[in-house]
């Protein structure tokens, strides 16, 4: 007998962040059995993740990229209808009331300061996902 779960997809998460240090800190985070991690370190590498892996269903935005700044690969990532229902949870030190709003206003699902912590943040990104799932599942799409 086969269970359900061991035939379904693994969840797929990209994570832009330009920091080895919290890189790692996500990807350990992140980590699941039913869970495929991508983890790239410019605006332009995440653009070639997504042109190259298809689909993902989460990512992990930080907002200080070395190419770009995150708000305009947020945005661009709205606009695509390919990436458009994409949950994006923003992650940066940078905790201005401003800022948090005009990402929310760009289309970001969640806002994280860093530091985090990272248990919380595991926890979100798991519902997160669960919920994406769902919404997979019911649209016929899984």
């Amino acid at each position: 007998m086969t269970d359900g779960r061991t035939r379904a997809r693994k969840a797929r998460v990209l994570v832009v962040e330009d920091s080895p240090e919290i890189q790692y800190l996500l990807s350990a985070v992140l980590a699941d059995e039913g869970r495929e991690v991508v983890v790239t370190g410019s605006a332009a590498d995440a653009r070639s993740a997504l042109a190259a892996n298809g689909g993902f269903d989460l990512a992990v935005l930080d907002l200080m990229l070395p190419d770009t700044d995150g708000r305009t690969l947020l945005a661009e990532l709205r606009r695509s209808p390919r990436t458009a229902a994409i949950p994006i949870v923003v992650i940066t030190s940078h905790g201005d009331p401003e800022i948090r709003a005009e990402c929310y206003g760009l289309g970001a699902n969640a806002f994280v300061e860093k530091p985090f912590d990272p248990d919380a943040f595991a926890g979100d990104v798991a519902e997160r996902l669960e919920r994406a799932a769902g919404r997979e599942a019911a649209e016929g799409r899984d």
